[in-house]
């Protein structure tokens, strides 16, 4: 009992001495919208441009220099023998670009490509296909470079980023809406978690036993345990560009995310034309904030709707319920409803504006502090 005693004392000492988290600027360029960013374990820093399809190597100092172009540049990683490669939405084409600086087309035939994942041994790539809906399997080792659909539908919408959980599955974050799946060597697809807090997700990677993730529409970053558990690392919730202890700073669209080798920085992207990218420094996941699970199995239909909605979802608690229509920068075009819910299974059939546009709208659901969105489609 003494020994454990000390230990938390230690424990304690040791949280207490903890560096403070800082989030930094790295770089401005106007005019830039990047997107996916990767770390190499080598140390090489690249990041690509969604709108001018450019490729770049960047350092720690904020010195970029451009090294390929693609068109419609969203994901990338790198290989064990330094390659980069990076997807071209608009072409469906997956772009290398070797240790010499030289561009090829790797391969072809993809659903609008984003996230990249390659596994250890260096045989089997993975890509995320967001116009897609699906995760493709390139056999890296193939006489024949091709891809074939590893998983696809159902779970998958819109994925973006790709990272491997322990056991070797891939853990695949949706773009258009805040589930994340689990996706085994052989395709079967599962729920993994939920951001309730946050509309959508960018891209994702891991740290040991915490998965880090960027909020996107959500100007927060975010980490899940290998159990599912959410929480929050960074960001104020208000979308804006404040430096500074990571509690108290503020995101504008974050989206690519990336590990120093050394695992104690975070490097990330914003999907706003400022073209800036951020840095978050002393990274730990000691002092993190719980995120609640108010909401569970939330469900629209018809998807995409004319005139009306079904909603469907799970309380795990009693709740005084809004439910918003608003548009992806955050503006109410609606507010749909407001009514108490007891816990259990919530139903409700909700009307749509007469008057509203065709388009992508955001369903946002509020019940006292906790918020969720889901995507909606306007036929």
């Amino acid at each position: 009992m003494l020994r454990q005693f000390f230990s938390l004392c230690f424990a304690l000492s040791f949280m207490a001495t903890l560096p403070a988290q800082i989030v930094s600027t790295l770089l401005t360029k106007p005019g830039q919208h990047f997107e996916g960013i990767t770390w190499a374990k080598s140390g090489e820093i690249y990041v690509v441009d969604f709108v001018t399809g450019q490729g770049f190597e960047l350092t720690t100092d904020g010195q970029i220099t451009e090294i390929g172009r693609g068109n419609g540049a969203l994901g990338g990683t790198v290989d064990e023998k330094g390659n980069f490669y990076y997807s071209e939405f608009n072409t469906g084409n997956i772009l290398k670009i070797d240790t010499a600086k030289n561009q090829t087309i790797y391969c072809s035939g993809l659903i609008g490509p984003a996230g990249i994942l390659i596994d250890e041994e260096n045989q089997i790539m993975y890509v995320a296909n967001y116009s897609g809906n699906s995760i493709s399997k390139i056999d890296m080792a193939a006489e024949t470079i091709q891809a074939t659909i590893l998983a696809s539908g159902g779970l998958i919408n819109g994925p973006d980023g790709l990272v491997f959980d322990p056991d070797g599955n891939i853990i695949s974050a949706n773009f258009n809406n805040n589930n994340i799946q689990r996706i085994t060597p052989e395709g079967e697809v599962t729920r993994f978690a939920t951001i309730s807090s946050s509309p959508n997700s960018g891209y994702i990677v891991r740290r040991d036993d915490q998965y880090i993730i960027a909020g996107a529409a959500s100007p927060n970053i975010y980490s899940i345990s290998l159990e599912g558990e959410v929480r929050q690392i960074a960001g104020t919730g208000v979308v804006g560009y404040q430096d500074g202890e990571a509690a108290q700073a503020q995101f504008n669209l974050p989206n690519g995310v990336a590990l120093s080798p050394s695992g104690d920085t975070l490097i990330l992207t914003e999907s706003s034309t400022d073209g800036r990218i951020r840095l978050l420094t002393n990274f730990d996941l000691t002092n993190t904030i719980a995120i609640e699970q108010t909401f569970e199995q939330v469900h629209l239909s018809p998807n995409p709707a004319s005139d009306q909605i079904n909603l469907k979802m799970n309380l795990k608690k009693a709740a005084d319920l809004t439910i918003n229509l608003i548009q992806f920068n955050g503006t109410v075009v609606d507010t749909l409803t407001t009514t108490q819910a007891s816990k259990g299974i919530f139903e409700r059939q909700i009307m749509l504006p007469s008057n509203l546009d065709a388009g992508i709208y955001l369903v946002q659901i509020v019940a006292e502090d906790q918020v969720y969105y889901e995507q909606l489609v306007k036929q």
